[in-house]
């Protein structure tokens, strides 16, 4: 927990918030509020001062000057991973950064301000000051659902998420919020494929040099899969002349993820290692990836990485992935056009989906095409669970995380990037040696050519392993079909805590769909329903 900021006009419960604050900080006060930095990950902790102004941020910025007098502007040219504050007699802000891999919780009620990047912790603070925190019946459902929450929401009613790219002001008892930084997805048409393959090859290059230009570790480390977009961040390290990291890949033993990265590190000499996800033991890990995400996210999401995590005893202050590539350069464009968002999109069971569509609609943002709605539901919302889980090891870094670059990839029209074909062709003509070998995606190899033929060829062999076979060992690093039945300690301890929890949840239209989506569902939509019951059981009033 980088920050824990609380004002209260009440000076008793300011007294007492005071007291009960435990470990080793930093602490300030000012704006009649109390500020506290914990003191460790000093690595990427920034603190600047100047005359009665400071700052304090929290995680990599690999972009833009930490200069104080502070401004608005200054702020909308950077790009990390971070989330800070910037106070002054007058001013006080929090902030958090564009994509949301930094995050901070408030809560706001009767002139009370507790700001937190921890759930649990301004739960405890709050209820301290003697406030009530209820479970948001919205979030509950979106869980069973999407697997992730919408927006701002978190599942206390009364706590809000600071969004990617927002800033809170604090002022004189009153709170306002806006946003410094908003990606869009407006379009330049004029541009060629070379052109935008020479800028692609350019930004990608100049966002990899400023992860690099901060990045202190002697040993490097980079997750390895089947994917194109881990690769290409290889290829930068090769590239550059840089030394060559250490190369991570989890997945079940003998799928592509795991053949492929392999051959690519014999290849290039490269120092491997390997987390088998066999069995899905991982799943039974439950609550301790809750807390790493807040509740925001299906623990089952990224269990896979935590094991890998954990395993590699991850202690290097960066490590590298290749995060949202594929998402940005055509994964998100189902066409060639430029189409509306479908709200339903990306959605992890459809048991429920109609219902919590509904419910949630009131909270959902006015996007205009798929690109955005994607980039802050999926990214923003599902797929940063990553870097939330990373945060007690190391800080998840990606180049195609980058502000600048992700401004440029959404600029591309949807019929160039639509089935990855200009992602294609960057990788032919750029870095052709990348072609050598076969993209997890269509087990095939990453030409233009073809990836049509290799499309048609997998949904036959999709259907031959799901219906003939009746296994997705072959078919995925996460066959959970497989794990279901073989492997009954899974079942067995996933039934065991529904059993244990389902008493929790009060409501009884919301437990009879956890029970339903338990025993009805598949083996990844009973984790969706055992991670509702564990949320509540973490974060449930007491």
């Amino acid at each position: 927990m980088p920050f824990l900021f609380f004002y209260s006009p009440d000076p008793t419960i300011q007294k007492k918030l005071v007291k009960s604050v435990t470990g080793e900080y930093y602490s300030s006060e000012f704006t009649e509020g109390q500020l506290f930095i914990r003191k460790d990950r000093h690595d990427f902790h920034y603190q600047k001062h100047l005359n009665n102004e400071s700052i304090f941020v929290e995680g990599p910025v690999f972009k833009g000057q930490l200069a104080l007098p502070f401004s608005m502007n200054a702020l909308k040219e950077w790009s990390g991973e971070f989330s800070g504050v910037y106070c002054s007699e007058e001013k006080l802000y929090f902030f958090t950064n564009p994509l949301g891999s930094g995050k901070l919780f408030y809560f706001h009620e009767k002139h009370t301000l507790i700001v937190s990047s921890s759930l649990k912790e301004l739960q405890h603070y709050a209820q301290l000051a003697g406030f009530r925190l209820n479970l948001r019946e919205e979030a509950l459902w979106s869980l069973l659902s999407y697997g992730y929450l919408p927006e701002n929401l978190t599942v206390l009613e009364e706590v809000y998420r600071i969004r990617p790219g927002e800033y809170i002001n604090w002022n004189e008892g009153c709170l306002s919020k806006a946003f410094y930084h908003r990606f869009t997805a407006e379009k330049e048409y004029s541009a060629t494929e070379a052109v935008w393959i020479n800028r692609l090859e350019a930004a990608f290059r100049e966002a990899f040099l400023r992860i690099r230009n901060r990045d202190t570790a002697e040993q490097n480390a980079l997750t390895l899969s089947g994917g194109l977009d881990s690769r290409m961040v290889l290829g930068q390290f090769i590239a550059q002349g840089e030394k060559r990291p250490a190369v991570y890949c989890m997945s079940q033993t003998a799928y592509d993820d795991h053949l492929i990265s392999r051959k690519i590190a014999k290849d290039l000499q490269l120092d491997y290692h390997f987390t088998s996800l066999d069995g899905g033991d991982h799943l039974k890990n439950i609550e301790g990836n809750i807390l790493l995400s807040d509740g925001l996210v299906t623990y089952s999401s990224t269990a896979h990485f935590l094991k890998l995590l954990k395993e590699n005893s991850f202690s290097q202050p960066l490590l590298y992935s290749g995060l949202i590539g594929d998402a940005i350069l055509g994964g998100f464009n189902t066409s060639r056009e430029e189409n509306p968002p479908d709200l339903k999109a990306g959605a992890y069971s459809t048991f429920f989906l109609n219902e919590t569509e509904e419910m949630l609609r009131p909270y959902r943002e006015d996007y205009q095409t798929e690109e955005d709605f994607k980039l802050y539901s999926r990214i923003s919302n599902g797929i940063m669970n990553g870097a939330w889980t990373a945060q007690p090891f190391t800080t998840l870094v990606s180049p195609f995380m980058d502000t600048d670059f992700i401004n440029l990839c959404l600029s591309i029209p949807a019929k160039l990037k639509f089935r990855q074909q200009l992602y294609l062709r960057w990788l032919e003509e750029e870095h052709s040696w990348m072609t050598r070998y076969p993209w997890e995606t269509i087990h095939d190899y990453p030409r233009r050519g073809n990836f049509l033929k290799a499309r048609l060829k997998n949904k036959i062999r999709s259907l031959w392993y799901l219906r003939v076979v009746g296994s997705d060992l072959k078919l995925s690093m996460n066959p959970y079909l497989h794990w279901e039945k073989t492997n009954p300690s899974v079942m067995t301890e996933l039934k065991k805590y529904l059993l244990q929890n389902i008493d929790r949840v009060k409501d009884n239209g919301l437990a009879e769909a956890v029970t339903r989506l338990f025993y009805s569902g598949n083996l990844f939509e009973k984790t969706l329903a055992v991670n509702l019951l564990a949320t509540v059981k973490i974060y449930g009033q007491k």
